[in-house]
């Protein structure tokens, strides 16, 4: 029997059921619509899914109202749910209400789907193509780290594996970058266009380099924006490396603590390739981290980022957690079926992280206390 089972409701163009079917191809997941449900057992599966498209705002009431009216559901729940605007929130008010009735909610996916509800038909519908390949391997990322939470259970092991980000986390580069990226539009362009270091840290930061590209030069052709991000990009490094970003104080001596309780730590990063062995070697932390992977090498969500180079170091899921410093962070680290850890100081918000610092160097404190002296 497999370890895990999703209850799913797939209306209109069937996009859940599309997107649960081809992300879970192959994997020890069992797929049961909740109209064929019947009585079967659930509480055999170490962890159930709960998932379906968004209609009126708000999953299927049919799947809500099953799991909230006295359903004999496992402890661990976790949900999934696509709609046509795609918004996170939309699953919110569920998940809140299942880890209220004592629930331990693994976490959630949400992508977009085809919509032609309503007043959406009049415009050809809402996300057209989607759950798209990229859509579909966000969620078998997110399965990945499900499975291994159901199999091991999340607090059973020792946390061992710390994943950083790199912006807002370990150094703030943005005064450099907002000048190289300045200096290389008007070297190489007729463009009038100055950037802030605030408007990065705002707008761009934590961004794919598709999606900086966009936000950078927003009246560029697709072809345009490509080859002046990559000349920015060009620029950027060069500078760094002359200028020296700034570092936060202690992330050099906090991760040399963390080496030395016996942590393994990685890099995970939305930038291009070469950027993250440049922040380590101006960080001078080179020698203290394992291995990094980055939108660049990967041209994919961090999310799914992390987790290729999680399976590239044979890390579990229970044995890992990210730090970062914005929501999206927050979101990968869900998506990748890990927990997350909020740098305050960085230049993001979160919305009710598992865990906090406000300085780098309340970390290998914190790590030690949620590992509870477990060796």
């Amino acid at each position: 029997m497999s370890k895990i089972a999703i209850i799913y409701v797939s209306r209109h163009h069937g996009n859940t059921e599309r997107l649960l079917s081809e992300a879970a191809a192959g994997m020890d997941i069992e797929l049961i619509p909740l109209s064929i449900l019947g009585e079967r057992d659930l509480c055999v599966y170490e962890a159930v899914g709960l998932a379906s498209g968004i209609y009126g705002f708000e999953l299927d009431q049919g799947l809500t109202g099953f799991a909230l009216g006295g359903a004999a559901l496992p402890k661990k729940l976790f949900v999934i749910y696509t709609s046509g605007m795609g918004r996170d929130s939309f699953g919110t008010s569920f998940i809140k209400k299942l880890e209220a009735s004592g629930h331990e909610v693994l976490g959630h996916y949400q992508c977009k789907g085809f919509d032609t509800f309503g007043p959406f038909k009049l415009i050809g519908g809402l996300a057209k193509g989607h759950p798209d390949q990229a859509d579909i391997e966000g969620c078998r990322s997110f399965l990945c780290g499900i499975l291994s939470q159901a199999k091991t259970g999340t607090k059973e092991k020792r946390i061992n594996n710390v994943i950083f980000d790199v912006d807002g986390t370990l150094w703030d580069s943005s005064e450099i970058v907002a000048s190289s990226w300045t200096r290389a539009i008007r070297e190489n362009t007729d463009l009038d266009i100055s950037y802030t270091a605030q408007f990065l840290k705002d707008r761009a930061f934590g961004r794919t380099m598709e999606e900086i590209g966009r936000v950078l030069l927003p009246n560029c052709t697709d072809e345009e924006r490509k080859q002046l991000a990559k000349l920015c990009f060009e620029y950027e490094d060069r500078d760094i490396l002359v200028e020296k970003a700034y570092i936060y104080e202690g992330v050099y001596e906090s991760l040399k603590v963390l080496r030395e309780l016996g942590y393994e730590l990685f890099i995970v990063s939305n930038c291009q390739k070469g950027y993250v062995e440049v922040c380590m070697d101006q960080c001078g932390i080179t020698g203290l981290i394992k291995d990094h992977l980055c939108y660049g090498d990967t041209l994919a969500e961090k999310d799914v980022t992390i987790r290729q180079l999680m399976d590239k170091n044979s890390i579990d899921a229970s044995e890992a957690i990210y730090v970062g410093d914005t929501a999206g962070d927050q979101n990968a680290s869900k998506k990748a079926g890990i927990p997350f850890i909020h740098a305050a100081y960085g230049f993001g918000k979160a919305e009710a992280p598992e865990y906090v610092i406000s300085d780098i160097r309340e970390l290998p404190g914190l790590l030690e206390e949620i590992n509870g002296g477990k060796r």
